[in-house]
């Protein structure tokens, strides 16, 4: 199959007439394109999933199934919450090939969901090697473009949040990814993460790097918010004491949280998981939330802890 950039040790001009001569046959073939509505049903999915080309019958082929994107799809469309984007219509081209859409189809077929789509017809087949190079909009991204000024910090707290909420033994290798969708759901949960992004990612002393990821921090500090009986200012001292280790007694959670950390952060070779820092923060604040005292801070691995 020829291409702009084959052929790169013959001369100058053979090249440029080659690539004319290809880009002039893709201007046709544009001409001849075709876009229409449909609602892709399992019975117009399954057709269109006959159609995928495969490399040795066709000379060119689609990339793998994600498994995960799949489900991912499919559990979008099965709550409602599916959007079709105007810039990613399927595509099939002169060979009555889908070269670009599949992993839809798939989910309409798990989920049993039809959804609206547009389908372009008669497209080059050299498409399929242009299809998907650009990068992805992230959740930072489209909290970015709602206001949310630390938007990469917000994004990864939310989805750490996201996974305590579901108990991380479980959710960690669920495969289901975090989406636009639920950002916005779940952020509402935290009306003061913003303020404490703010508060720890303003370029002051006031962070966690040295202890654990300021996304981490900022996840646990809105959980434990969330989820305990204690007032918010007792979560605040908290925090505020592991971060500046003020005012702070040998045998206080808070003391026993830092120190472990530290320790687990010198050995180069054996960074501490954030599943580990998650949960022996969690252990410390329970012990602060009954006013009790510890003398040594520990997690057996077996089970995610619950906020107090």
């Amino acid at each position: 199959m020829d291409s702009v950039f084959a052929d790169l040790n013959v001369g100058p001009l053979v090249r440029v007439r080659r690539n004319l001569n290809t880009l002039t046959k893709r201007n046709l073939t544009m001409n001849n394109e075709k876009t229409e509505k449909k609602l892709l049903t399992v019975a117009l999915a399954s057709k269109l999933l006959d159609t995928v080309p495969d490399y040795v019958e066709d000379g060119y082929g689609q990339r793998s199934v994600s498994d995960r994107v799949v489900k991912s799809y499919a559990e979008q469309m099965k709550a409602g919450n599916w959007k079709e984007t105007y810039n990613d219509a399927l595509v099939i081209d002169t060979n009555n090939n889908l070269i670009n859409g599949q992993h839809r189809c798939w989910a309409v077929v798990e989920s049993g969901v039809s959804i609206p789509v547009s389908i372009v017809r008669n497209a080059d087949p050299e498409v399929i090697h242009y299809i998907d190079k650009g990068r992805n909009r992230t959740v930072a991204d489209d909290l970015k473009i709602h206001g949310h000024r630390y938007s990469p910090m917000i994004a990864s707290a939310l989805r750490y949040t996201h996974i305590f909420r579901k108990g991380w033994l479980t959710a960690s290798g669920s495969g289901s990814k975090y989406t636009y969708d639920d950002a916005m759901k779940d952020i509402g949960s935290y009306p003061e993460m913003n303020i404490l992004a703010e508060k720890i990612g303003s370029g002051s002393t006031f962070a966690f790097t040295s202890y654990m990821p300021n996304a981490l921090g900022l996840a646990l500090w809105c959980h434990i918010k969330k989820e305990t009986k204690a007032n918010d200012e007792k979560v605040d001292l908290f925090f505020e004491r592991v971060i500046e280790g003020l005012d702070l007694k040998k045998t206080y959670p808070e003391n026993m949280l830092r120190n472990t950390l530290m320790r687990m952060n010198m050995k180069k070779l054996h960074k501490p998981k954030p599943i580990h820092v998650a949960s022996l923060t969690i252990y410390a604040w329970n012990r602060r939330a009954e006013n009790r005292m510890m003398k040594h801070l520990s997690w057996g691995g077996k089970k995610f802890p619950t906020v107090k």
